[in-house]
């Protein structure tokens, strides 16, 4: 789904990601935080790769109680701003944001339903788990 040349820069992106990744648990880091019912089901997933974020902090969180440190995900507010900075630089006129993209990505994931009926998120299949 996506295009060839976003596909390459997030295989990159991630590739980046994981060796910050690596390096936080080289340094005795590397965590993120984990729900309650999930930290005691699986205590070391807060470690693994698969559980990191995709676009981590820069700096590492500090539990002060514990004296743990991990990496909560990117404010979402760096994302869209980026987002807005690209529309502009792109010269396009119409407003588009990151809900923009949730939109766009509905109507391509389900092209045959009806997206003017539907009556909130809530029966987006994209908000469902």
């Amino acid at each position: 789904m996506l295009p060839q040349a976003a596909k390459r820069a997030l295989m990159d992106h991630l590739r980046e990601v994981r060796s910050i990744h690596e390096l936080d648990l080289a340094e005795g880091y590397g965590r993120v935080f984990m729900p309650y019912a999930l930290e005691r089901k699986y205590p070391n997933a807060a470690f693994e790769w698969g559980w990191q974020w995709v676009f981590p902090q820069q700096r590492r969180w500090r539990d002060p109680k514990t004296g743990q440190q991990g990496r909560h995900h990117m404010d979402e507010s760096i994302v869209q701003r980026a987002v807005k900075e690209a529309v502009r630089r792109a010269g396009i006129a119409k407003r588009a944001s990151c809900h923009t993209f949730r939109h766009h990505a509905e109507l391509r994931i389900m092209p045959s339903r009806d997206t003017r009926s539907m009556e909130g998120w809530q029966q987006s299949k994209l908000y469902s788990a």
